[in-house]
C-alpha cells in the first residue's frame, strides 16, 4: 500500500496521498507536452506547496521519482532528531533529479541556509526552473559527477564549505540505478562528510 507507482499516474491528473495523510502529490497535465506535466507538491504538516515541472523525455534525472516523496516525508517527520532546531545547516543534495527534496527543507525550515542540488548537466536547467518556480533564494543548482574532478570543483566554489562550523546533512534519494555507480556515490558522501 506504501508504494507509489508513477507509471499509474499517465491520466491528465491524478492525486497521490504518502500513504500517512500528511503530503499529498498531485500531477496536471502540461498543455506543451504529454510527457512534461506540473507537480504539486503539499505538506499537510508544514502546510507548504512545492511546484515542480518535469520532463520524463529527457531521461531518468528529468523525473520525480517515489523515493524523493518518502525521503520528504521522513525529514518532515525526523528533521528534529536529525538536526538541532538551533543550528543553522547547509544541505546537499545529491543526484537532485528535479530538485523535490532540496526545495521541500528549504521552504520548510528556517534552520536551512543554503541548500545545493547537484546532479548531472542535464537535470541543471529544470532543476533552476524549479528554484525560480518556487522562489527559493538559498537554493543553488550545481552539476556534480560523483567520484571525479568534478568534487573538487564544486567544493572550490562553495564558500561554506571552507569554515563550516557544521558538516552540511548530504541528502539523496532514489539516484543510484546501476551498480557501477556504487563506489563513486559512496566515495562523493565520504568527501562531503569527512
Amino acid at each position: 500500500d506504501d508504494i507509489i507507482s508513477l507509471e499509474s499516474l499517465d491520466s491528465d491528473s491524478a492525486n497521490v496521498d504518502s500513504g500517512d495523510g500528511n503530503n499529498i502529490l498531485t500531477l496536471e497535465n502540461n498543455t506543451y507536452d504529454s510527457d512534461s506535466r506540473e507537480l504539486l507538491y503539499e505538506s499537510q504538516v508544514n502546510k507548504i506547496t512545492i511546484k515542480l515541472k518535469q520532463n520524463k523525455l529527457q531521461g531518468i534525472a528529468t523525473q520525480l521519482w517515489p523515493a524523493a516523496i518518502y525521503l520528504c516525508n521522513y525529514l518532515e517527520s525526523n528533521f528534529n532528531e536529525i538536526i538541532s532546531t538551533n543550528d543553522y545547516i547547509d544541505v546537499i543534495e545529491l543526484g537532485a533529479g528535479i530538485g523535490l527534496c532540496g526545495i521541500f527543507l528549504s521552504k520548510c525550515y528556517s534552520n536551512v541556509r543554503n541548500v545545493f542540488l547537484t546532479d548531472l548537466d542535464i537535470a541543471m536547467p529544470l532543476l533552476n526552473d524549479n528554484i525560480s518556480l518556487n522562489n527559493i533564494e538559498l537554493a543553488r543548482a550545481v552539476p556534480l559527477e560523483w567520484g571525479n574532478e568534478s568534487f573538487e570543483r564544486f567544493i572550490s566554489c562553495i564558500p561554506f564549505i571552507q569554515g563550516c562550523k557544521n558538516k552540511p546533512l548530504v541528502i539523496a534519494a532514489d539516484c543510484v540505478y546501476w551498480e557501477c555507480l556504487f563506489v563513486p556515490f559512496l566515495t562523493t558522501i565520504k568527501q562531503f562528510i569527512s
